[in-house]
This record gives C-alpha cells, structure tokens and sequence, in this order.
C-alpha cells in the first residue's frame, strides 16, 4: 500500500501534524502546499513531493503527484485546493480526509463528501458531528510522539507557560485571557512568571508587562517545553489543540477550557475553566491558575504522561491507522 499527502509542510499546526504522520506511517509521496504567510520548510520530508502554491493551486501540479501512484491521499483539512477531491476521484485513488472543525465548517465539506472515501475523525467532538451527517467516518485518536516530546516531571508550579502559535482566528487561543489572568495573580501578590511563545508579534495586546514575550520559530518543537512548569491553553475554540497533548506527554499540568474538543483529553475537573456565555471564564481561570501555584504538581505530571503513553501514542495507535488506511483501500466498512 502506497500513501501519499497533500497538505503544507510548515510550522503551522497542520504542518506539524502531517510531520509526524510522514515519520510513522512511512508516506510514499506529498504534494506540498505552500504558504506564504507562514513559513515552508521541505528539510524533513523523506518521500518524493512536488510544489504548488496555495493561492493558484495547480492542476499540473496535482498530475505531476498522481504519477507517484499512491493507493490512498490522506489531507488534513484540505488546503483549499478543493478541485484535486475530484480529479483524485476520477483516477481511483482513494481519499482519506482528517477534518478540522475550527476553520472550515461541515457547511463547506458538505460540498465535498462525495468525493471522500472516509472521515477520519481524530476528535470524538468532530467525530459525532459527522456521524450525524451520515458520511463515512470512524474515530482514532490523534497520535503523540512520545520519543520526541520527552517526559520531565513537574513538581512544584510558579513558571506558566503559553503558545499563542499563530495568534489564531479572532484570539481563539486564549492569549488576551492568558496575559490578563497573570496580571491578576501579579497584582495580587503572587510569585509566578510567564512565558508566551508566539510565532507573530502579539499586536495591541494589553496587561504584557513582566511578560517574557517571545516571537520566533522554535526548529524543534520540543524546544516549547523545555521550560515552564504549567501549560495554559485556555482556548475558545480549537481543532484538536495540538500543544495541549504535546505539552502532557512532557509532563506538563494543562489548564484547559471545559467544552470540546480541548476536554477529551484531560478530564480532572480541577484543571479544566468553566465556561461563562461561550467563553471561557476569566475568573474561573486565575482560580485554577492559583490552585496549581499552591499544589504539588507531581502526581498530576506523572498521570498526564501516562495518559498520552497509553490511550494517545503512536506506539498505540500506529497498527490502528495503518489497518484503516488498509481498509480503505481494500473498500471495507466501518
């Protein structure tokens, strides 16, 4: 069975992800979409690919990939080149399509379901929106390279740590609520530090004083995690929430928003911020942010690695995906 992608090879997110599935599923080809406002790098990819550009996908491009003859497409939400879903079609070439709810709406997959061989669904939030459609789909897990996002083991929190990665659609990551929380808790006399990692400056953004505000791109992700001592992902609204496994499987207490798909994960109580009029509630925030300040954090570390190792890893999940794509290809049910 062949594999090949079509997706970006960046920084962003869906780079990332497709990243990894590239590493453990041994992709035979990509056809990489760039991007131009975020950065694309092609020093890790191991297969064959061919270039296009987003803003004028290229058709030719698409038939310079075909060649490689791949056996099934997987796309993490698909870089809108969507006139590829039916020239994929007509060659035979079976599609499967992990969808990111955050952005691009069922509304517009609608237009596209009959070309889709299978929605692989890899949050049980989005997994349930598309069963009710009553396309094709399946839930697996999104998969976590704990080799590379090594464990250390937190013990006592005064250090926060944030990505605002992108800066997200409409502040989706939570960052204005971030810097205001550490405010409070500062201006209330409580010890603790923050470091915001963004990959574009922060903008307007008020309450960034004392804030250790850096603007790069990490070369590896790993990198992220090396310092802090609590995750703050108090997100809006997010597609899975990538940083949110990476940062537990380092060991690292995640303070997270109680609605999906960012609860499927971590399900303690004491960590995840309750939600007032569809956002997550600020006051409800700087209460957890004190409780993990004031707690050993030992026990939660340890707990958060161990459900990434088990329920989340690739070490879990690889056979798992690779019988997927297999039936796919074979025309099987699910």
């Amino acid at each position: 069975m062949k594999i090949g992608t079509i997706g970006y090879s960046s920084t962003s997110g869906l780079g990332i992800m497709l990243k990894f599935f590239r590493k453990h599923l041994a992709i035979d080809s990509q056809l990489v979409i760039s991007w131009t406002a975020k950065k694309t790098n092609l020093q890790d990819l191991e297969c064959k690919y061919v270039m296009t550009a987003k803003e004028k996908p290229s058709m030719d491009a698409l038939e310079k990939f075909m060649k490689f003859e791949p056996d099934v497409v997987l796309i993490i939400e698909y870089p809108f080149c969507w006139d590829y879903l039916k020239r994929l079609k007509e060659k035979g070439i079976k599609i499967v399509y992990i969808p990111m709810l955050d952005s691009i709406g069922l509304n517009v997959l609608e237009k596209y379901k009959d070309f889709v061989d299978l929605w692989l669904c890899i949050t049980k939030w989005s997994y349930e929106l598309i069963k009710v459609k009553g396309w094709k789909c399946c839930y697996l897990p999104y998969p976590v390279d704990t080799d590379y996002f090594k464990f250390k083991k937190k013990r006592k929190g005064i250090n926060f740590l944030h990505n605002a990665g992108y800066c997200g659609i409409v502040s989706r990551k939570g960052t204005d609520l971030v810097l205001k929380a550490f405010w409070e808790l500062r201006n209330h006399g409580c010890n603790t530090s923050l470091i915001v990692n963004s990959q574009l400056p922060l903008g307007r953004l008020n309450f960034t004083e004392g804030v250790d505000i850096r603007v790069r791109d990490v070369e590896e992700l790993y990198d992220l995690y090396k310092e802090g001592d609590i995750y703050l992902a108090p997100s809006r609204k997010e597609g899975l929430g990538l940083p949110i496994y990476e940062a537990m499987s380092c060991g690292f207490p995640v303070i997270t928003t109680n609605a999906p798909p960012m609860n499927e994960v971590i399900s303690d109580e004491r960590l995840l911020v309750k939600t007032k009029n569809n956002e997550p509630d600020l006051d409800d925030l700087i209460s957890k942010m004190v409780f993990v300040v004031n707690t050993y954090l030992g026990n939660i570390s340890r707990q958060n690695r161990k459900i990434i190792e088990e329920k989340f890893s690739w070490n879990v999940l690889k056979s798992k995906y690779l019988k997927v794509f297999q039936e796919v290809v074979d025309g099987g049910e699910f």
